[in-house]
């Protein structure tokens, strides 16, 4: 089931260890973590604790700057797929002003008037100050709350103590099938949207379709991620020329593992290696976890 393993030390995007509630967003307690509110929308934080005292960072405003990732397919050359989007930083601009933070007992409110991201110091937890990667963007949870969780996260060190070899091979057997196979001890699912579009360029770099992949499912545990891609042929786009491009009936794309051997992966499984207008795939990864 394992058609490529890849090892690397490189780090990846950083993520929240995240599940969802009916109401509001769980995230268990750590010492370091990444939270998302949205811009110019109220945003409630709880903790399990009364926050203290605060501290802000700089706060790096960003202006989105889309990138596209160029595939070549001729003579079977191989290119690597990035899933990601880059971001271009602006200068640094007062956090407190641009958050709109206040704190209230276990509670701190935002309504941030741009997008950008700092970084937060909270005291208050009996073990240990929490540093907070807040970033804000355009659209995410309105309610947010912190939560101790103790025993998963024994469950997940001790699933995780497991050969490397093991770990990889029993996530990805859960990501093929969850309804089967259950999830790693301890491993929480993340909700979070993520749509990438991707060109195909032929030899002389003029686009003649585009692949869009789309996140449908993520588990996090300490050390290890593991992701379902959703892909996808687009059957009508613009090119560089502004001309509006359908892909023909019977249009056939051959994809390869190496395209998404990106830094921090460790394994990347497809469910079909042929794709159409009519019918994608499944792409399964595992990936290195950012050390936090």
């Amino acid at each position: 089931m394992l058609h490529h393993l890849v090892r690397t030390a490189s780090s990846v995007i950083a993520l929240g260890l995240t599940i969802t509630a009916l109401n509001a967003k769980d995230i268990p307690v750590m010492k370091e973590t990444t939270l998302e509110i949205s811009v110019k929308d109220y945003s409630v934080v709880k903790f399990p604790f009364k926050v203290t005292n605060m501290q802000l960072g700089s706060f790096r405003q960003k202006v989105k700057v889309e990138k596209e990732t160029v595939l070549g397919i001729e003579n079977n050359g191989v290119q690597k797929i990035t899933l990601s989007k880059n971001q271009q930083a602006e200068p640094a601009r007062n956090g407190g002003n641009i958050l709109n933070v206040k704190k209230i007992d276990n509670m701190l409110t935002f309504r941030p008037s741009a997008i950008g991201e700092t970084e937060m110091i909270i005291w208050g937890n009996k073990d240990f100050p929490m540093i907070i990667n807040l970033k804000v963007v355009e659209d995410a949870d309105k309610n947010i709350e912190f939560i101790q969780v103790l025993d998963s996260r024994k469950d997940v060190l001790n699933f995780e103590a497991n050969p490397h070899e093991q770990v990889i091979e029993k996530i990805m057997r859960h990501l093929y099938n969850s309804e089967v196979n259950k999830k790693p001890g301890g491993y929480e699912n993340v909700v979070r949207k993520e749509v990438y579009d991707v060109g195909i360029k032929d030899r002389d770099g003029n686009t003649f379709a585009r692949v869009r992949t789309s996140l449908s499912k993520e588990v996090v545990g300490s050390r290890y991620v593991g992701q379902v891609w959703n892909v996808n042929i687009v059957a009508e786009f613009d090119n560089e020329a502004n001309e509006t491009i359908n892909i023909p009936d019977g249009f056939v794309l051959t994809l390869y593992e190496e395209m998404f051997d990106n830094d921090g992966v460790f394994a990347v499984s497809l469910e079909t290696y042929r794709i159409s207008k009519e019918h994608g795939t499944r792409i399964m990864v595992v990936r290195k976890k950012e050390e936090v």
